[in-house]
């Protein structure tokens, strides 16, 4: 599936000129409004009780629309996973999800909670896309990936995938370490709590560009 929004790349020394929040995610924070777009009711609640919480995470979800919309469609997903897997691997799939839970409740000690909360949904979302066949073929307007990217002069796949919230937020993965960014315009960009330069990324149709902390550019093309 191709993302249907096109916007010009912006131009790496553009952004550098106009100097960047200490935090990616900080920046998120302030971005992450409720969303314009209609979302489906259902989508607007986490997936679980949160009458019930029994972590920081959880509480920090609870209040937070954009927060609650990322923990729905990770448990949508997880559900649609599940309900096709064997007796023995259900049971390796949710021991797998009790610990990502484990460390997502521990983002409460990380310099930016949210952030912290925001990438650990992201990849799990990648993850669970990459893994599962049937999750990847469900109807479904919020996650578009994994994308498989083959890039000049980079001799590996690499893999990205795409998170319709509001803004959006991509994934991408090689030699498998998983990096997250927020959308600003066109481009996925990822920043350190304490504002080291992260991995930069685009996807526009079949064509995508990737930019690494040093400054390394690679131009990349979207298997089919």
């Amino acid at each position: 599936m191709t993302p249907n929004r096109r916007h010009p790349r912006i131009d790496p020394s553009r952004r550098r000129a106009a100097g960047w929040p200490l935090s990616l995610f900080a920046a998120a924070a302030a971005l992450l409004a409720p969303a314009a777009a209609p979302t489906p009711a259902s989508a607007a609640s986490p997936s679980f009780d949160c009458a019930k919480v029994d972590s920081r995470a959880e509480r920090t979800i609870c209040g937070d629309h954009e927060l609650s919309l990322l923990d729905h469609e990770t448990a949508r997903l997880y559900t649609l996973a599940l309900k096709k897997a064997e007796p023995k691997q259900a049971a390796a799939m949710k021991a797998d999800a009790a610990g990502w839970k484990r460390a997502r409740d521990e983002c409460w000690l990380a310099q930016n909670t949210r952030g912290c909360i925001i990438a650990a949904y992201a990849k799990r979302i990648h993850r669970l896309l990459e893994k599962h066949e049937e999750v990847r073929q469900a109807e479904n307007a919020l996650t578009r990936g994994p994308y498989v990217l083959r890039c000049r002069k980079i001799d590996h796949p690499v893999t990205a995938t795409l998170i319709e919230s509001n803004p959006r937020v991509g994934t991408i993965e090689w030699r498998n370490a998983v990096h997250v960014g927020v959308a600003d315009g066109d481009e996925f960009i990822e920043k350190s709590d304490y504002g080291a330069n992260g991995v930069a990324f685009s996807i526009q149709g079949d064509q995508a560009q990737l930019m690494l902390p040093d400054g390394r550019k690679f131009s990349c093309a979207r298997e089919r």
